[in-house]
């Protein structure tokens, strides 16, 4: 096995493959999307300046972005959509935005798709079928403490929609996965459209990442505690394995899996999950993710 060593970069908080050879990754530090080599070491090939993108609003605050997934070819990129670590709203903070991208050679070329929408919260807010999470209070605490809102995973699913997945709130000791309906019209400034939101059982974690593997048909989920939870030592460090109706369970690693058709309106209502700390990592062998 190789070990690549890529450099220019602290902190890294979404990525997404542009081909076979490159990459992009952003991180919650800064307002921009870095290129990379995927089968070599080294730094950036290029650093793309998403500033821009930001509708003129608090461009030289960082846009604390969080995730990433493609559609069709165009990228979106999601922010943590909660307060700094001093309770204080940051408008940099709040923003859903999407773009294109197409390495050739040493350059990529890039272009915004729409506008970047900065009203995801406030829909939220305005879903009464949402109400029982009691966003608007966690709207208000710190992203990293008990109750607090902050938005970490991004992921397609095979019929057009998105999942977004929260780190925190953790309600109930569950995590909680809201479908966008309509992430292409939400980008031309309609109001977002959400379907059911999931309640996983990860055993008091809440989402890190996820991404849907095409291969499998299977969300694989990256769970992990609160900075909270961390410090309280409330909940165990175990990986989780999801078991749920629609099909076998599966785990991998130290990541937790969900089948994809558990995800359409269809079959939710069929699908539960439940944590278990087994962890079978023969499921990675040899795959192509």
């Amino acid at each position: 096995m190789q070990t690549l060593k890529h450099y220019g970069m602290c902190d890294a908080s979404a990525a997404i493959a542009l081909d076979s050879e490159t990459f992009a990754v952003a991180n919650d530090e800064d307002n921009f999307i870095k290129i990379y080599r995927a089968r070599t070491s080294g730094k950036f090939i290029t650093a793309i300046d998403i500033s821009g993108y930001l509708n003129g609003r608090s461009s030289s605050k960082e846009a604390d972005i969080e995730a990433a997934a493609e559609l069709d070819g165009v990228i979106f990129w999601i922010t943590s959509h909660g307060r700094n670590r001093k309770a204080r709203r940051q408008e940099s903070r709040y923003h859903f935005f999407a773009n294109r991208m197409r390495s050739t050679g040493d350059r990529v070329l890039h272009e915004q798709i729409g506008r970047s929408c900065t009203h995801l919260l406030e829909d939220m807010l305005a879903d009464k079928r949402l109400r029982k999470f009691d966003l608007k209070a966690a709207a208000k605490i710190p992203p990293k403490e008990k109750g607090g809102l902050n938005i970490e995973g991004l992921a397609a699913t095979p019929d057009g929609k998105l999942l977004i997945g929260f780190r925190n709130p953790i309600v109930k000791k569950r995590a909680l996965l809201l479908p966008l309906m309509n992430p292409f019209a939400v980008l031309q400034g309609d109001a977002a459209v959400f379907g059911e939101a999931f309640e996983l059982d990860l055993d008091g974690l809440g989402v890190r990442s996820i991404d849907y593997w095409p291969g499998r048909d299977l969300y694989v989920i990256a769970a992990a505690r609160t900075i909270a939870a961390v410090n309280s030592g409330s909940t165990p460090g175990a990986a989780n394995r999801m078991k749920n109706r629609c099909g076998n369970a599966k785990s991998i690693s130290t990541a937790c899996t969900l089948k994809a058709s558990c995800s359409t309106p269809a079959r939710r209502n069929s699908c539960t999950c439940s944590a278990t700390t087994a962890v079978r990592n023969a499921a990675t062998k040899n795959a192509k993710i």
